[in-house]
């Protein structure tokens, strides 16, 4: 143990030295350890010191004035407030293209990134097609003149409501101040169970183990982050801001704010492959999504508590589908097929049912999962908005009542591996043009 802790000083001092006073001393942090030493694997607390030392020395420009939220259940390890980071990942092609229809010119550009277009585009109006997907998702927004609403201004308003669907009652409010937890966290953890109820139903040691993977995630995603900008800083000038990227100088997720109906506060973490930080895919996609809800579970108000792409910490990977419920409605209501096609795969055990929409002129195939009964059998043929499916639940590798909905191609019949950072399911938003 000596020698471990002694290992560490040595790489706190020389490697990862605290110019700015963001972190405890060397002997603090060690106190600190052997605090947590009977609860963390050896490799976890490694993992977590480095990411807090390389932390430290984020940001030599940007990231400088970086705020932490409270921690819950007692939790030693630091809450990283996403509002407060500038992401200086490089900007896609697109994103720099947009910037020169804003009127900025290449040399100007090069010394751009990431957040700089996030920072600018909230201050520009929203476009005619993030207007229109405003008001399919927001029906109290149809007759309302919008040519003058930044996407700001949007934003604040996709927050407040947010912040009412996804509100605990006042004894649920209660429970989670007895208990220490923050409503910060609360809103993470419906990622994972879906109801408040559900969560309150978890020991301590249950949600502490969840979300210390959060704020473990968070902290690296800060560490790529100053990876990057160490790059930028020793590449001699050279632009890392060019039409061919390459990934090794981007992170793997990118996190993305305002997300209409989302659980999860004002954002989340995307897989670049879903492309959703780009343009105005985060509100297409979202429409889409409330789309796909109304179609399976009908004019009831959509609760979404994980996305296609987004980082799942309980899965240790990219999330492979959409996972959604009603905010109101019957206990485990009854879900209507998306499409015309038919049924190629039932698995009661886990609650699914695969249908190939070749008759819809389809060729993937459409996953309902965690159902708690099936309506349908092997090679039956089922209509879009007419055939029950079966009705919702929490069967299989679920905690918590919910639909976990994903499109594939069409030979196979199950989903994708989720404990890794590929993502290998198609994109539903695309597949399923629904109007």
């Amino acid at each position: 143990m000596k020698i471990f802790l002694g290992m560490i000083d040595l790489i706190i001092l020389s490697e990862y030295r605290v110019k700015n006073n963001l972190f405890l001393g060397v002997i603090e942090m060690k106190k600190r350890i052997v605090r947590s030493i009977s609860r963390y694997m050896l490799i976890i607390m490694v993992f977590t010191i480095l990411s807090i030392g390389i932390t430290a020395k984020t940001s030599h420009l940007k990231n400088n004035n970086i705020k932490y939220l409270n921690t819950s259940l007692g939790i030693d390890i630091k809450n990283i407030d996403m509002s407060t980071i500038h992401d200086i990942n490089p900007m896609d092609t697109k994103q720099i293209q947009q910037l020169s229809l804003y009127g900025y010119r290449a040399s100007q550009m090069e010394k751009m990134d990431y957040g700089d277009y996030k920072k600018i585009k909230a201050k520009q109006n929203m476009s005619e097609k993030r207007i229109k997907y405003a008001k399919n998702i927001y029906p109290e927004l149809t007759d309302v003149n919008m040519s003058e609403w930044t996407n700001e201004k949007y934003e604040q308003y996709i927050t407040t409501r947010n912040d009412e669907l996804f509100k605990p009652n006042n004894e649920q409010l209660s429970q989670f101040k007895k208990r220490q937890i923050e409503l910060d966290d609360a809103r993470y953890l419906l990622k994972i169970y879906h109801s408040y109820d559900n969560i309150l139903d978890q020991s301590d040691e249950t949600l502490r183990e969840h979300l210390e993977k959060l704020y473990i995630f968070k902290l690296k995603y800060l560490n790529d982050l100053n990876s990057i900008e160490l790059a930028n800083l020793n590449s001699k000038g050279i632009s890392m801001n060019s039409y061919a990227i390459p990934e090794s100088k981007k992170t793997k997720y990118t996190y993305v704010s305002g997300l209409e109906s989302y659980a999860y506060g004002n954002g989340d973490w995307f897989h670049n492959d879903t492309q959703t930080h780009i343009d105005d895919n985060a509100s297409f996609y979202m429409s889409q999504a409330h789309n796909i809800h109304r179609a399976i579970y009908g004019n009831v108000t959509p609760r979404f508590t994980n996305l296609w792409g987004t980082y799942s910490s309980s899965q240790g990977g990219a999330h492979e589908g959409i996972d959604m419920c009603p905010t109101d409605g019957p206990y485990q209501p009854p879900l209507k097929s998306v499409v015309n096609g038919t049924v190629i795969g039932i698995n009661t055990s886990v609650g699914k049912v695969v249908i190939k929409g070749a008759p819809a002129g389809y060729d993937q195939s459409f996953f309902y999962y965690h159902m708690s009964s099936d309506n349908v059998d092997e090679d039956e043929i089922v209509y879009s908005g007419i055939t029950t499916i079966g009705n919702e639940g929490s069967k299989g590798n679920s905690t918590g009542d919910h639909l976990h909905f994903a499109v594939e191609d069409g030979i196979t019949t199950s989903t994708g591996k989720e404990s890794d950072d590929r993502l290998t399911s198609e994109n539903p938003y695309l597949v399923l043009l629904i109007n």
